[in-house]
């Protein structure tokens, strides 16, 4: 039991992890469809999916050290938060790289001794997991976004002046709520994916 628990824990954590990377990877693809939906509304965008795109490369590779906005504004306490963003999005990169590689060999030997259906139960549990989440984006996403960057920023530097910090046009709330979408998608998906293939 306590290892069906253990087990599931770092399940979770490795499929929700690089769900969270993914999703920032292709919400670049989502930019693009909110401009050319009229969604986001820009004057260039060859220079707004560049910025995004910078925006983006920050955020996720260790190797740059710097943000640069070329042709949006951004606040003195707009560049903190991004680093807040950053350094959060390190910890989730590290424990991905850990928990997908430790699940990765506890599959393989699995595997090997024909016993991949021990982790169904498992997965079962994480299939699951994402439902009530589900909902809860549905009924309230405003309510649980806020409360969401109250839990794990100190500052409310997150909250953007739309004339200092132009760079949030790209960004509008419905945004995160399709990225969040897509989050959810990815992670009942690899979730359901590993289910079937556990036989």
């Amino acid at each position: 039991m306590r290892h069906n628990f253990l087990n599931t824990c770092l399940l979770f954590t490795a499929i929700l992890s690089f769900s969270i990377v993914v999703t920032f990877i292709l919400s670049i693809g989502l930019v693009y469809l909110f401009i050319l939906g009229h969604l986001i509304s820009v004057d260039n965008i060859s220079a707004a999916m560049h910025d995004y795109i910078n925006i983006i490369n920050y955020l996720l590779n260790p190797f740059v050290e710097s943000l640069t906005i070329k042709h949006y504004t951004l606040s003195t306490t707009g560049y903190i938060h991004f680093a807040d963003v950053k350094h959060l999005l390190m910890w989730i990169e590290i424990i991905m790289l850990v928990t997908v590689g430790s699940e990765s060999y506890i599959v393989y030997k699995l595997r090997q001794k024909q016993q991949l259906w021990s982790l169904r139960s498992c997965l079962y549990v994480l299939l699951w997991i994402g439902m009530p989440i589900a909902f809860s984006l549905a009924a309230n996403f405003n309510s649980l976004f806020i409360a969401f960057h109250k839990l794990i920023f100190r500052n409310d530097y997150w909250i953007f002046d739309p004339v200092k910090d132009s760079v949030i046009q790209l960004m509008p709330e419905n945004l995160f709520m399709a990225g969040s979408i897509l989050l959810l998608a990815l992670y009942e998906l690899i979730s359901y994916m590993m289910y079937r293939r556990c036989k």
